[in-house]
């Protein structure tokens, strides 16, 4: 690529938030964050994950709804240049349940997320 460096998505949000701190990134509902909200929410999650030792190349599942959090969530994982693995959260529960086994057996352990209730 010519020595270029490749940019990330997460990268994207964090030079829209020093660009455009205050116009709207996300809507969620009746909620509304400024990229400056959504990127310090993505570094405070992605600060906690690092803690719980993800890093570059670990594989972090998504099992969730696709709202503000997932948002948050996909661009925490990725600013730790770890890679997405995103669950359908309508599946079934027994699906679930499956998909948690594989899951375990392919790629190591499951943790709770920080942002989880």
């Amino acid at each position: 690529m010519g020595g270029r460096r490749r940019m990330n998505i997460s990268e994207l949000l964090a030079r829209q938030a020093r660009k455009f701190p205050q116009k709207t990134a996300v809507i969620d509902g009746e909620t509304e964050l400024s990229y400056a909200e959504v990127d310090r929410t993505v570094n405070r999650l992605a600060s906690s994950l690092a803690r719980l030792g993800v890093g570059r190349g670990d594989k972090v599942a998504l099992y969730m709804p696709n709202t503000k959090e997932f948002a948050i969530s996909y661009f925490a994982v990725l600013r730790l240049g770890a890679v997405v693995v995103p669950i359908n959260a309508r599946l079934f529960p027994a699906a679930s349940t499956f998909t948690q086994r594989k899951w375990k057996m392919c790629c190591g352990r499951i943790r709770r997320s920080p942002m989880s209730p």
